[in-house]
């Protein structure tokens, strides 16, 4: 799409108008574009270039306390740790405000007159 149609012929200043001046103003302002993505492209090279530069040195600088650390932790990974024989997994204790959270009672039957017979809890009444 064009940036600037030429202006409605009733204009005062239709006269001046020129297309191929506006061609040049759109290629003037597509070249600025493209050397300012390039500018901000090659910004983001040298921040990401000392950015790798810095990591590397904090890499080489951290690299003995890191294997230090490593070699701590990992000491006896695959031995069995001995103070666990004795223990016995201890049964959970679940009290009723636990079972009532986790296991709510089913809701009330709905409250409409036959429904313990219709349940089949009390026996049907005979007519008088």
């Amino acid at each position: 799409m064009d940036p600037s149609p030429p202006p409605p012929p009733n204009h005062p200043y239709s006269h001046l108008w020129n297309p191929k001046h506006a061609a040049d103003v759109r290629l003037l302002r597509d070249q600025q574009e493209r050397e300012k993505i390039e500018q901000e492209r090659e910004r983001l090279e040298k921040l990401r270039g000392a950015e790798q530069a810095v990591d590397k040195h904090f890499e080489e600088s951290l690299r003995p306390q890191r294997l230090a650390q490593h070699k701590q932790r990992s000491a006896g990974w695959n031995m069995t740790p001995t103070n666990t024989q004795h223990q016995q997994p201890q049964p959970r204790v679940v009290d009723d405000r636990m079972r009532d959270r986790y296991f709510p009672p089913p809701p009330p039957p709905p409250f409409w007159p036959c429904y313990k017979i219709a349940l089949g809890l009390e026996p049907k009444l005979s007519r008088i």
